[in-house]
């Protein structure tokens, strides 16, 4: 029987992780930002200066891992406001971790380091709107 992680481990885990710095979360967004030009210049076949295609899947595949870990670092953040909505709603704990990780994903695509803002500022409302849409869902509210 293969072996499963319970969603309230997650939850848990995520909760004792400490916030990323703010030179921590313009790097990673800095990293993430070249991976995606990167593979658009790859995919588009306009090149980036003189990268070889081997460098450019490099500068991909490092964006993407950190966006994952730039997405695994937040969770605290999720855990937190779902725990929160969960003792006001009486819904599941673990049903608005999961909406509110769609939304934290969603902020995490959406940020832009360059424009000065905070990140656990600007993604608050992603996961906590997204909570609030599933919490009418489940209630049956509409």
């Amino acid at each position: 029987m293969p072996h499963s992680v319970a969603m309230t481990d997650v939850v848990d885990h995520a909760l004792t992780e400490p916030p990323l710095a703010q030179a921590d979360v313009v790097e990673l967004q800095r990293a993430i930002e070249a991976g995606l030009l990167a593979r658009d210049a790859r995919v588009t076949g306009t090149g980036f200066a003189d990268a070889t295609d081997q460098e450019l899947r490099l500068l991909e595949d490092r964006g993407e891992l950190a966006r994952q870990q730039f997405i695994q670092s937040n969770l605290g953040l999720v855990g937190m406001v779902s725990q929160q909505f969960a003792a006001r709603s009486r819904l599941p704990d673990t049903e608005l971790f999961q909406e509110g990780c769609v939304g934290l994903i969603t902020a995490v695509e959406r940020f832009d380091h360059a424009r000065g803002n905070r990140f656990l500022r600007f993604s608050y409302c992603g996961p906590e709107e997204d909570m609030r849409e599933a919490a009418g869902r489940l209630k049956g509210w509409r």
